[in-house]
């Protein structure tokens, strides 16, 4: 239409008012008198051209990686073609998402079974009594601050220790790695175990100044739940060993029939054996050292874990990149059992039912608080593979994207536990 309007058939004439809308339009202005039809479609393909560059050029960010070359790439920097792929992602999304929910989403289930199976305890124990379900709470908090969250630095240490000796392709450093964590494993358990017998009591009297049935209940608790200690803390290695080898599918499996487990042994023990609190700790220990000696087995089946390194021991040496990250992830867990133990403690002093209300809206919180979790999972194995194959820009770009979710993600999140009230 625009070379007839423009006075012949291929465009010899001037532009008519047709021509010169349609100029207008595309060229986000008006030109008086148009021009020639081929010099109309001439601009027109030209600014096709520029703004497919423009596309090309912001989907950069996951191609230079790769070592592709483009025309876009040598026509911008490296820097500003990767500032203009960041911002693209922001709305259109980003090609690093299969790889970072691969990974989140079945870490996300399995996270998210262990507070939810909480609550189905929570409950279970609440219909035994106030004093068993805030001794339950009290003794809850204790293992959870002394075990898993104090600790955790067992799988957040080894999962990029595992993750980039994966990639250089050394099976003995990863084996050897996993290794160094079940050391460790053990003997903070062993100093866990003997910790509780010598000063548990004491700290539930006087730091928690329980009255004397809830201390009861705790010390129940923990009597039973105790024995389980190491497979607790074996089970951290074990995950983190799994998300370094980018298999959190693995995790999830072992989570889910520890869990179920758990919740029919709970029925078991708790109303048909009637063993109280005590039956919640059994069943407890028992589902956690079942998931632990799964993920073990799928170690060892896969050929990560060599048996035969378990011995010698570690040394100093070979156990100072673990023990360096768990300083610095210790001095968080720390503030943070700071917080919640200044806060039960100051709701135990008003009496067991405010302690056991308290215990119901620390569950429903923490389960709102670790949904985004799955995402540092992700950020843990991508990031520390990108980092082993040297390459940074792809590692910043993961790092940013997974900024972005999480903003995303906190917006639902963050209001949700007034849904409850």
């Amino acid at each position: 239409r625009t070379s007839r309007a423009g006075g012949g058939r291929f465009g010899g004439g001037r532009g008519t008012t047709a021509s010169r809308s349609w100029s207008g339009r595309r060229g986000g202005r008006w030109r008086r008198g148009g021009g020639t039809g081929l010099e109309l479609q001439g601009r027109a393909r030209r600014r096709d051209m520029h703004y497919q560059t423009w596309a090309n050029a912001s989907a950069l960010g996951s191609r230079g990686d790769r070592g592709e070359s483009t025309s876009a790439s040598r026509s911008r920097g490296p820097d500003e073609v990767e500032a203009v792929g960041v911002a693209s992602t922001w709305r259109a999304g980003s090609p690093y998402d299969g790889e970072i929910f691969t990974l989140a989403l079945p870490a996300l289930f399995s996270v998210l079974i262990d507070p939810l199976m909480s609550i189905v305890d929570t409950a279970i124990i609440g219909r035994i009594g106030v004093n068993e379900l805030a001794g339950t709470g009290l003794a809850g908090l204790l293992w959870a601050s002394f075990t898993v969250a104090l600790f955790s630095f067992l799988a957040t240490a080894v999962t990029p220790l595992v993750s980039g000796a994966n990639v250089r392709k050394d099976a003995d450093s990863v084996s050897r790695t996993i290794c160094v964590g079940l050391w460790l494993a053990l003997s903070i358990g062993t100093a866990l175990f003997a910790l509780k017998f010598a000063g548990a009591r004491w700290f539930l009297e006087n730091v928690f100044t329980s009255s004397p049935e809830v201390v009861g209940n705790a010390m129940r608790y923990l009597d039973c739940r105790i024995f389980s200690v190491h497979a607790t803390l074996a089970q951290l290695v074990c995950i983190g060993a799994l998300r370094g080898l980018k298999d959190t599918r693995t995790i999830l499996w072992a989570t889910v029939a520890a869990n179920a487990l758990n919740c029919v042994l709970d029925c078991l023990f708790i109303f048909g054996f009637g063993w109280g609190v005590a039956g919640a700790a059994t069943s407890s220990a028992i589902s956690t050292t079942l998931s632990c000696g799964l993920l073990l087995s799928a170690l060892v089946r896969r050929g990560v874990l060599r048996p035969g390194d378990l011995v010698p021991p570690p040394s100093l040496e070979e156990g100072a990149p673990v023990l360096g990250a768990g300083i610095a992830l210790s001095s968080k867990s720390v503030v943070t059992m700071y917080t919640v133990g200044l806060a039960s403690q100051a709701i135990a002093s008003l009496g067991a039912v405010s302690l056991a209300a308290h215990e119901i809206i620390k569950q429903l919180f923490f389960f709102c608080y670790i949904a985004v979790e799955p995402l540092s999972v992700a950020g843990q194995s991508l990031v520390a593979e990108s980092l082993g194959r040297r390459q940074v820009s792809r590692a910043r770009g993961i790092a940013i994207r997974l900024v972005q979710v999480g903003g995303d993600a906190g917006g639902p999140i963050l209001p949700s536990p007034l849904a409850f009230r």
